[in-house]
């Protein structure tokens, strides 16, 4: 609608990208597969949208609805998302839930006890539910 103002052009562009999203997922969900058709994940930093690939993605936390997404490169992105949604939308094969209020890219783990996991330098807490089912994950059990 005539005037706009670079705010509704803003707004417009977050709805398309968070339908598109949405989208995607209900689909791959209907189809059953590991597919993800895209590598990355657009986040919403001022006005614009930032492209984070999945590879770069060390790990996730929850903080109520906004996820701290922290990379690779020492960056770290706020996203509004629950933890469920963010995990339905990753693809499984490289991402695992494994705290309440985590979740972890598993290609970037260098370390694992009990307690914890050490993704890139950063200590993970890990639950002791999803212990044993990360270390059938990694093959480890």
């Amino acid at each position: 609608v005539k005037p706009f103002t670079k705010d509704d052009l803003y707004a417009a562009i977050e709805v398309a990208v968070n339908n598109f999203g949405a989208q995607q997922a209900e689909n791959n969900a209907h189809k059953g597969t590991d597919v993800v058709i895209s590598d990355a994940i657009f986040i919403k930093q001022e006005s614009l949208f930032v492209k984070v690939p999945f590879a770069d993605i060390l790990f996730i936390k929850s903080d109520g609805v906004y996820l701290e997404i922290h990379t690779c490169d020492d960056k770290r992105f706020i996203h509004r998302e629950t933890l469920k949604n963010m995990v339905n939308l990753l693809p499984e094969n490289m991402f695992f839930q494994v705290h309440r209020s985590y979740i972890i890219n598993t290609r970037h783990i260098s370390a694992l006890n009990s307690e914890f996991v050490v993704v890139g330098k950063e200590p993970v807490p890990i639950s002791k539910s999803q212990k044993e089912t990360l270390l059938q994950k990694l093959h480890l059990l």
